[in-house]
């Protein structure tokens, strides 16, 4: 996790919102999610992006899939 989301720059952005969008996860349980990705060593401005883009593609996948 330090390795990819780490630190506070672009790329680790990117990578956190890449992330983010195929878990199914809804709005909330997104942010338990969010604090332990923190805790495991993910930066401030890659937590951020992770935090928004998992519920609103998370909504558009269980739909999607039937659910």
């Amino acid at each position: 996790m330090t390795k990819h989301l780490g630190t506070n720059s672009i790329g680790s952005v990117i990578k956190a919102t890449l992330f983010g969008v195929p878990l199914p996860v809804c709005s909330c349980g997104v942010i338990p999610l969010a604090t332990n990705i923190h805790k495991s060593g993910a930066s401030k401005g890659s937590t951020l992006p992770f935090l928004i883009s998992t519920p609103i593609t998370g909504g558009i996948i269980s739909i999607i899939m039937g659910g």
